[in-house]
C-alpha cells in the first residue's frame, strides 16, 4: 500500500492480514515502521503516519488523529456522516450502554443536534437540542421537561422558562448565597415583560408589585399589614422634589368611600400624624380633611412667600360654602379679623367684631352698614357719605335719621299712597311723649302730635269734619 494524494492507496486486507493484526499492520500500513512507543499488551494496535509523523493511531483504548507533536499547527476532522435521512451517532458509554451520552444528529425526522444522558438507561434522556434550521436552543431535565430555551428573532435576544402552564423562571447569580446579587444592563431600555404581575421582593419579603386592570397601570407596596410605601427622587436631599406627569396633567383615581391621605413623621416618637386628607364621600362631593387629631387645624396658601396671597375659588354655578362646625366661621383680611358668620336659634348671623362692631356692604358704590349690637345704627352711605341711619335708641324706640340739612321724603308711586300706621284704639293720648311724636286715635277721632311741649291736634282747614 502507498501514501498518494493525502491518502492511502492499495489492496485491501485479506481475511487472513486481518487476523494477524500485528503483522498485516507492519506489512501493510507502516511506512517508516517505529513500533518503540507500542507495547505488546496493546495489541492490536493501528498506526497510520507519514514521515512527519503519525496522522491517526489506534489501540484498544485509545483512538487519536492528529500529531504527538502537539505544536505543530493542523486542523483535525472528524466525519461521521449517514445516508439522506438517516442518523449519525456518537456513543460515549461506561461500562454498557445504560451509562454515559449521546450525540446525534437526528437526521431521519427534526433534523436537529441532540444530547441524551444515559442513567441506567440504554434509551437515554434529552438533555439538549439545537436546531439546524432555526435559532432555538433548548435545554432540558432528567425527565425531558423543557427547562430552558434561547432564542434569537429580529435583534432581540430571547430565554424562556419551560412549555407547561405554571412553570416558573428563576436566575440566581450564585448557588452559595441565599439573595445573591443580579444585574441587568441595557444600552438603551431593558423590558420586563409578563403574562401577570410582576412583583419584587427583598429576600423573602415583597417590595413592589406592578400590575395593569383594564386600562390603568398599578404599582403597590408589600402585601403585609401596616408597610408603608415611600417614593424618593434621590438618596441625598433630605427632602427632594418629585414630579407627576401626565398627557392631561396627573390623574388620581380615588374610590368612592376611599381617601388618600398625607402624613407627617413625628420625630419624637414615630407616629404617623395625618396632616391632609382627600376622601370621596359619594358620587358627587370630595372632602378635603386636615390633621386626624381634634383641635388640628388647617390652612391652605396660594403660596409660601406672600403673607397673603390670594385665592380663588371658582364653581360651574357658583360656589357652595358648606362650614360645619361648633364654633363661628370668620374671614380675615391679612391678620385683622373682618366678620364672623354664625348660627343663633333659628338665625343666621353676619357681623363683625367687638373692636370693629361697623360694617360695610359695597354694590356699585352704593354702602350700608350694620351690626346688630344694641344702640349702634345701620347706616347707609353714598360715595358722598352717610345720608340715612336706622337706630335702637331706646328699648321701645327705633329712630330713622338724617344729617343735619338733609330731608326724609317719603314717596308713593302714581295710585299709591303714604300711610302711616301708628293707631291708638283708647281714649287719651300715649304716656311719656317725645317732641314730634304722631299718631291717630280712632277712639276720639283725632291726629294727634306732641310740639312746643304739649299735645296738638291737627285740624282741616276747609270746613270740614274733624278728627
Amino acid at each position: 500500500m502507498t501514501w498518494t494524494d493525502n491518502k492511502i492507496t492499495g489492496n485491501t486486507l485479506t481475511a487472513t492480514e486481518y487476523n494477524d493484526a500485528v503483522n498485516a499492520i507492519r506489512h501493510y500500513l507502516v511506512q517508516d515502521a517505529n513500533w518503540s512507543t507500542f507495547d505488546s499488551d496493546q495489541s492490536p494496535a493501528f498506526l497510520f503516519n507519514r514521515s512527519s509523523g503519525e496522522i491517526a493511531s489506534i489501540d484498544q483504548y485509545n483512538f487519536t488523529i492528529g500529531k504527538r507533536d502537539y505544536s505543530t499547527a493542523n486542523d483535525v476532522t472528524i466525519l461521521v456522516a449517514s445516508a439522506s435521512g438517516y442518523d449519525s451517532i456518537l456513543k460515549l458509554r461506561e461500562g454498557s450502554d445504560n451509562y454515559g451520552f449521546t450525540i446525534m444528529y437526528d437526521g431521519s425526522s427534526t433534523n436537529n443536534l441532540h444530547i441524551l444522558s444515559h442513567s441506567n438507561d440504554a434509551s437515554g434522556k434529552k438533555r439538549l437540542e439545537i436546531e439546524r434550521d432555526a435559532s432555538n436552543i433548548y435545554f432540558y431535565d432528567t425527565a425531558e421537561y423543557n427547562a430552558f430555551k434561547f432564542n434569537y428573532a429580529e435583534n432581540l435576544s430571547m430565554i424562556e422558562g419551560g412549555t407547561t402552564t405554571g412553570d416558573d423562571f428563576a436566575i440566581k447569580a450564585n448557588s452559595s448565597d441565599s439573595y445573591p446579587y443580579l444585574k441587568l444592563n441595557g444600552s438603551s431600555t431593558i423590558q420586563l415583560l409578563s403574562h401577570s404581575d410582576i412583583i419584587f421582593y427583598e429576600q423573602a419579603v415583597q417590595m413592589f408589585k406592578f400590575s395593569l386592570s383594564d386600562d390603568t397601570s398599578i404599582i403597590e407596596g408589600g402585601s403585609d399589614t401596616g408597610k408603608d410605601f415611600e417614593i424618593k427622587a434621590n438618596t441625598t436631599d433630605s427632602y427632594p422634589r418629585l414630579i407627576l406627569q401626565g398627557n392631561a396633567g396627573p390623574y388620581w383615581n380615588l374610590p368612592i368611600g376611599g381617601s388618600m391621605a398625607w402624613y407627617a413623621r413625628n420625630a419624637a416618637d414615630t407616629a404617623n400624624l395625618l396632616k391632609f386628607r382627600i376622601k370621596s364621600s359619594d358620587d358627587t362631593t370630595t372632602s378635603i380633611y386636615g390633621g386626624g387629631v381634634t383641635g388640628d387645624d388647617l390652612v391652605i396658601l396660594a403660596n409660601d412667600t406672600d403673607s397673603y396671597p390670594k385665592i380663588r375659588l371658582n364653581g360651574n354655578s357658583g360656589i357652595d360654602c358648606t362650614v360645619s362646625a361648633n364654633g363661628n366661621y370668620i374671614i380675615n383680611a391679612g391678620a385683622t379679623q373682618m366678620f364672623q358668620m354664625y348660627v343663633s336659634g333659628d338665625q343666621s348671623i353676619l357681623r363683625g367684631t367687638s373692636t370693629r362692631p361697623n360694617m360695610r356692604m359695597a354694590m356699585d358704590g352704593t354702602y350700608m352698614g350694620f351690626d346688630t349690637t344694641d344702640n349702634y345704627p345701620i347706616v347707609f352711605w353714598s360715595n358722598s357719605g352717610t345720608f340715612m341711619s336706622i337706630a335702637k335708641i331706646a328699648d321701645t324706640t327705633t329712630e330713622i335719621y338724617t344729617p343735619a340739612n338733609f330731608n326724609l321724603k317719603l314717596t308713593a308711586g302714581s295710585g299709591g299712597y303714604v300711610i302711616l300706621s301708628s293707631i291708638k284704639s283708647t281714649t287719651g293720648d300715649p304716656a311719656s311723649p317725645v317732641e314730634g311724636m304722631i299718631y291717630i286715635n280712632t277712639f276720639d277721632n283725632k291726629i294727634r302730635m306732641y310740639a312746643d311741649g304739649g299735645w296738638r291736634t291737627l285740624q282741616i282747614t276747609t270746613g270740614g269734619a274733624q278728627w
